[in-house]
């Protein structure tokens, strides 16, 4: 199939991937195989024999007949994770307030993430930082962001240097993971993040096959390569999926606590917004629907990244 054929294959069929799997089918994602040829690469909570593809399609002739068609390939797959928490013992207060460092809820204690990256708003002198709902805005929290999270300050001895830097300001959670925060601490400038080598220029589209690299609070600097740009995402664990559409799958560059980083392709345009992963790979939102969604919420248009 060429790319289009694939990304149209997917929009018509993916409720059925999902929807009949008894929620095994843990994504759907375009993919590139061979020099031209574009496949729908479905990862399932389990071994990939006949019978448990049977299995899966019980009461679904017309789907079965689908799946044996040579445009659809299986991969083996576990939970998909949004991935907070994980202890982490090193220093985390010697970069000052810049992307990659380790950000949470002010009144939550056992989870952890990242701030993915600072930057202005058009027509306002204030700094704001993105990362993601689950990190800094779920609904059970409040809407002060610290650095360190307390889990973070608790286990490297800086229990009482937590700092408030910030307030959210905007989230989301339908079909992105994202949030937005007003920040109040003084922010380090031209520093652009913890990891050398990165200095966001901007936001731009991803493409398949690109290398991209991110900067996180668990694994620092990291490189990947994009698998697929038209990726739906089950982040349920339970028969009921919720699906998160057209999002950005990577090679895997993620551990927990990465929650909340920006990919950044090789020219350092940020392309995503890192949410959750499992052992095939890492799994962003596009930035640019992160932006989008913001603007037309709240009025306010990104300028550039500080």
């Amino acid at each position: 199939m060429t790319e289009e054929e694939a990304n149209d294959k997917l929009s018509k069929n993916y409720k059925s991937y999902f929807n009949r799997t008894n929620g095994i089918t843990k994504y759907a994602a375009v993919v590139k195989q061979g020099e031209n040829n574009y496949v729908i690469e479905l990862g399932i909570k389990n071994k990939l024999t006949p019978i448990n593809i049977e299995k899966m399609l019980v009461d679904a002739e017309e789907l079965r007949l689908e799946f044996d068609n040579k445009d659809i390939i299986f991969v083996e797959s576990d939970d998909i994770e949004l991935q907070c928490k994980e202890n982490y013992k090193k220093s985390i207060k010697r970069y000052g307030i810049t992307s990659g460092i380790s950000v949470f809820d002010a009144k939550t204690d056992d989870s952890s993430g990242t701030a993915g990256a600072f930057f202005k708003i058009a027509g306002e002198n204030e700094t704001f930082m993105i990362s993601n709902y689950h990190v800094i805005a779920s609904d059970n929290r409040t809407s002060s962001v610290i650095h360190p999270s307390m889990l973070d300050a608790e286990n490297s001895g800086l229990k009482n240097k937590k700092l408030e830097i910030g307030n959210v300001i905007w989230k989301c959670n339908e079909n992105m993971d994202a949030a937005i925060a007003k920040i109040t601490a003084p922010v380090s400038e031209g520093q652009y993040s913890r990891c050398k080598g990165i200095k966001y220029k901007g936001i731009g589209l991803p493409k398949i096959g690109i290398r991209v690299k991110k900067c996180g609070r668990t694994t620092g600097l990291t490189f990947g390569v994009i698998k697929s740009i038209n990726c739906i995402v089950n982040i349920s664990n339970t028969n009921e999926p919720k699906l998160f559409l057209n999002q950005i799958f990577t090679t895997g560059m993620t551990k927990k606590g990465d929650s909340g980083s920006v990919l950044v392709n090789e020219d350092n345009i940020v392309v995503g917004l890192f949410f959750a992963g499992n052992k095939k790979g890492s799994f962003f939102n596009i930035i640019k629907d992160v932006f989008c969604k913001f603007s037309k919420d709240k009025n306010k248009e990104f300028e550039k990244f500080v």
